[in-house]
């Protein structure tokens, strides 16, 4: 962030002896047994404050030693922080760790899916959550790894003729962002496969548990596609209520048969570009499409015939909701235009205003008493939140506040979903668009918007354990602390996992009323979904205050209805 431990290091370096072995200023001679006890000495600091971790990794149905398995451990409060290491002959792993707090280690093997609490059936969830506290040794791990288990099929058409280049997810039950239900693939090994001239697809390393497959044929939709089949879960539906799911066992091999996929009409969407940019339109833009329930991001450069300029015609879609994206540079910035349009019929025709960005200024301050002082180094992110379910989440805009705590960028006109990663203990006390309070971190921009943060630095601290339904310790749970509204507010939410021994920790928890929950696995953002939410037993009470540290235990309880 500063030049002066650069600095500190070059003074350092002008101390060593010259070509000619002598020391380039005498009065530094003096100086040089100082720096080298300061030098061996933090050494022997550092040495004191590594901790580490040893274990064993073993096949969890003979038990017998894994030979070069690739170990991780990621420290939680900040993922970037991750130390690996391979297992020996003895399948024996040892990790310098680069400090004290909650870890989450998993597994890689070509033979082996990755590390999981074994009572979780839920794929996806991988890994153990160890914590490592200041004094304590962490030598006794046996990390029990399943073979990769295996899935294939054939897709066809009506007439048992075989379906090329199809592509095939293994997805699972989920929920979105905004906690709405979809499905979504498998974070591990193989999420989806090609099917090939036979139209046969094989998963060959597929995490156990269950799996929905959903089949879309053809590759990239634009500009040429003419597409003769439609996307299908198994057995070959349309209708994602109406797939059925497989359990895919630790070394299993499940056989999907043929997969019927049934014709769909010629469609063609034709896009009218409304231009709102008082630019030129140019003749090429890009142009991207994300089809079906599953992100598959196509992006090509398309020209536009000159009696038509205004006009694109899109041809290859299947029917069914798509989310259409069209831009181009002009000299006064990027425009840019975003809708979702449902395309039915052989032809659907859709207008798509096309505006130029417009300018966001922001400011990230943190309030220590009365007093407001700038945060540099903060990083936030605009999402597109305006078409809730589309699947489209992941950041449109990343900023990151300079070291007056501003930042300036661009957006389209649309309302967005803003959020900020904070110091562990801090918390955004208040949302300020235009010199009002935005509400659920939602920001509307539709002209030149002035935002501020206010951040505070003593959030609270809410720990515990987890136990199970007899009250003794069980860990690598999934715990959610919830403010409790009526559940109404899904957004605002923190959750974590417990270790081992069931402890947990969640920081930076703003003032308020809240309820604590925990369950031994738990799909994607399904607390975000209020109908889920209604469905779960009521939690612990917790009432934290600025600073303050709680303490709770919380009783594991199944899922409801997920």
């Amino acid at each position: 962030m500063n030049s002066k431990p650069l600095k500190s290091f070059q003074d350092w370096f002008r101390l060593l002896p010259n070509r000619d072995g002598k020391v380039q200023s005498e009065a530094m001679k003096a100086r040089i047994p100082i720096l080298i006890c300061v030098s061996l000495l933090s050494g022997y600091v550092y040495g004191q404050t590594t901790r580490r971790m040893s274990g064993t990794v073993v096949d969890g149905g003979t038990s017998s030693p894994l030979i070069d398995v690739t170990v991780k451990a990621s420290l939680l409060s900040a993922p970037n922080s991750s130390v690996t290491g391979k297992t020996d002959s003895a399948g024996v792993f040892t990790l310098d760790l680069p400090g004290v707090g909650t870890y989450r280690v998993t597994t890689d093997h070509s033979l082996y899916a990755p590390v999981r609490d074994p009572h979780k059936k839920m794929q996806g969830d991988a890994g153990v959550w160890v914590t490592v506290k200041d004094g304590e040794s962490t030598d006794d791990l046996e990390l029990r790894l399943k073979p990769w288990g295996i899935a294939f099929g054939r897709a066809v058409d009506a007439n048992g003729q075989p379906i090329a280049g199809a592509d095939v997810w293994a997805v699972r039950k989920a929920f979105d962002n905004w906690g709405n239900p979809t499905f979504q693939a498998t974070p591990y090994g193989q999420p989806s496969q090609s099917t090939d001239d036979r139209g046969v697809f094989r998963f060959y390393r597929l995490e156990p548990g269950e799996y929905y497959f959903h089949i879309e044929p053809g590759g990239n939709p634009l500009p040429y596609r003419q597409p003769k089949h439609g996307s299908v879960f198994y057995p070959g539906t349309s209708n994602p209520d109406a797939a059925v799911a497989f359990v895919v066992g630790s070394g299993e091999e499940v056989d999907l048969h043929s997969v019927v996929v049934p014709a769909v009409p010629d469609t063609k969407l034709r896009v009218h570009i409304v231009n709102e940019t008082e630019t030129t339109l140019t003749r090429s833009r890009t142009i991207t499409i994300d089809p079906g329930f599953i992100k598959t991001t196509n992006s090509i450069l398309m020209a536009a015939s000159e009696p038509e300029m205004e006009y694109v015609e899109i041809p290859g879609l299947s029917p069914g909701r798509h989310q259409i994206t069209i831009s181009w540079d002009t000299a006064i910035g990027r425009a840019i235009g975003m809708l979702s349009a449902d395309v039915q019929g052989s032809v659907t025709t859709v207008d798509l205003p096309v505006r130029i960005g417009t300018s966001v200024q922001g400011t990230v301050l943190q309030r220590n008493g009365e007093q407001l002082t700038p945060l540099e180094n903060i990083r936030c992110g605009f999402r597109n939140a305006f078409i809730p379910g589309s699947q489209i989440y992941s950041p449109l805009t990343d900023v990151t506040s300079s070291t007056d705590g501003s930042f300036k960028t661009n957006l389209p006109v649309g309302s967005y979903d803003f959020s900020c990663t904070l110091p562990d203990d801090a918390y955004g006390s208040d949302l300020q668009v235009g010199g009002v309070s935005a509400p659920r971190n939602r920001v509307a921009i539709e002209r030149e918007t002035v935002i501020s943060i206010i951040v505070s630095p003593s959030g609270g601290t809410v720990s515990g354990r987890t136990l199970d339904s007899i009250g003794d310790i069980e860990g690598n749970a999934v715990v959610v602390l919830m403010p409790d509204v009526s559940r109404a507010d899904q957004q605002n939410n923190f959750r974590t996992t417990s270790d081992r021994t069931g402890s947990f920790e969640l920081r930076g928890v703003p003032p308020g009323t809240y309820q604590l929950f925990a369950w031994p696995e738990l799909p994607a953002n399904a607390q975000r979904n209020a109908a889920f939410m209604s469905q779960q037993p009521a939690g612990v009470d917790v009432q934290v205050t600025s600073g303050s540290h709680v303490s709770r235990n919380v009783t594991i309880h199944d899922a409801s209805s997920h």
